[in-house]
């Protein structure tokens, strides 16, 4: 059914106000993080925009200032260097990083660049497993992250070229980069199509960038709104191929290749990577 008029809220991805309500939830999802939300407070509508497609969270429980540091205090018990440390250890068949770093491995090769000739700006790098992970093929790393323990943590322990406590906003370097990787990132911000838009200011010339979304669709084809994580209440948006599109076009980007794809960690993905018009 569509959202009541009185109620209508504004889709983050076009700000059309003309969504269906795919579901109402009113209790933490039993494997959903704990952002100390009190039980009688729960309330949260997942919609899906009847412009765009992309479905998105209704809710006024989280704000985005949470990234600083509450959400590794609550997502990974401020245990950064033990959770990378395992992470970093599991087999190709079995990591998400590893086959995350196969295809921008592949991508970049195709494009006529080596590792060594390469530099790559993650942003949100949380763990920084992933940068690690391109370290040891060769690839310069640099990393942003609001939580200043994060961007630490990289530089000590990724071993990141350069680490930026903050966001885009107020992100300055002295070079451009040929890759701009947003991994499960974009579904974190209110306005993701000004952060594409902003991150492109930053990329070399003939660089690309590549980006990892939920994928709301094939999530919901396997199970509910409510117990996939695609849906969980840190996530703003969740995507469809037709979103994705949106997406990239609303921001002047060009998709060069695109896919769905079921992760070791059991999560459903859509990845692209994208150029400038």
């Amino acid at each position: 059914m569509n959202a009541p008029n009185a109620e209508q809220p504004a889709c983050f991805l076009c700000g059309n106000t003309t969504a269906t309500l795919v579901t109402d939830i009113r209790r933490r999802p039993q494997r959903e993080t704990d952002f100390g939300i009190a039980v009688e407070a729960y309330a949260r509508q997942v919609y899906q925009c009847a412009t765009c497609h992309v479905y998105f969270n209704a809710q006024h429980m989280l704000q985005p200032e949470i990234y600083t540091r509450a959400y590794n205090e609550a997502t990974y018990s401020q245990k950064l260097l033990e959770t990378f440390t395992r992470i970093r250890q599991l087999p190709l068949e079995k990591s998400d990083n590893k086959q995350r770093v196969q295809r921008v491995m592949d991508f970049n090769a195709r494009q006529g660049r080596q590792p060594a000739q390469t530099s790559v700006l993650d942003v949100g790098s949380g763990l920084a497993v992933f940068p690690a992970e391109l370290k040891d093929h060769g690839f310069r790393c640099h990393c942003i992250d609001p939580d200043p323990l994060s961007a630490q943590h990289a530089m000590q322990h990724a071993r990141a070229d350069g680490a930026h406590a903050g966001t885009l906003d107020d992100y300055s370097p002295t070079e451009r980069f040929e890759i701009i990787t947003f991994n499960k990132v974009l579904e974190h911000v209110p306005n993701p199509v000004a952060v594409l838009k902003q991150a492109q200011r930053l990329l070399a010339p003939g660089g690309f960038i590549y980006l990892e979304l939920p994928d709301g669709e094939v999530a919901l084809r396997q199970g509910n709104a409510i117990d996939r994580e695609e849906f969980y209440i840190e996530h703003f948006t969740i995507f469809s191929p037709a979103a994705l599109d949106y997406l990239a076009r609303a921001a002047h980007l060009r998709a060069l290749e695109t896919q769905a794809i079921h992760e070791p960690s059991d999560k459903y993905t859509l990845f692209a990577f994208l150029e400038p018009l």
